[in-house]
């Protein structure tokens, strides 16, 4: 699938990660337009992340909604949670071991950015906050078990539906 541009400034973002890191772009994840947008497999273990691109929007988190330009978006932080889940459920029975995945909503060219409340089982931030966030979180795998579930995500049969 073609990125549009706020995923082309996500991944170079996601670039500044440290060594040892691993990123996956526009991983599809089935015969349908469902992808995620950038697979990061490190320390902590799996996050799926979602880029919603608003130049100059203005966004607000709430606990259970974000609205962006006053308008509410509910769906975000489901299919965020969603693509965490089949992450990984795959990876898992993939690689043979417990993968740990969570979701990240991450808005890119906003204007503000208000929190006012977190969405439970997704951490919602901006570009420009994400690696911070992401090398601040514990760690759960070691070298050996990032770079297993980097080859294993690799394969695109894994992916889709048997």
């Amino acid at each position: 699938m073609r990125q549009d541009k706020g995923e082309l400034k996500m991944g170079k973002e996601l670039t500044k990660l440290p060594a040892g890191w691993r990123v996956l772009h526009s991983l599809q994840m089935d015969d349908t337009e469902s992808e995620i947008d950038h697979l990061v497999i490190g320390p902590p273990g799996v996050v799926a992340v979602s880029t919603k691109h608003h130049p100059r929007g203005k966004v607000t988190v709430y606990d259970r909604t974000l609205y962006v330009d006053g308008r509410a978006v509910n769906d975000h932080v489901w299919k965020s949670e969603r693509g965490a889940k089949r992450a990984a459920t795959t990876l898992s029975s993939a690689c043979g071991f417990n993968v740990p995945a969570q979701g990240a909503i991450v808005f890119v060219g906003v204007a503000e950015f208000t929190e006012k409340g977190r969405p439970h089982g997704v951490t919602v931030t901006t570009r420009q906050r994400v690696v911070d966030w992401m090398t601040s979180l514990p760690a759960h795998l070691h070298e050996r078990q990032i770079e297993h579930i980097w080859s294993e995500a690799r394969r695109p049969e894994i992916w889709l539906p048997a």
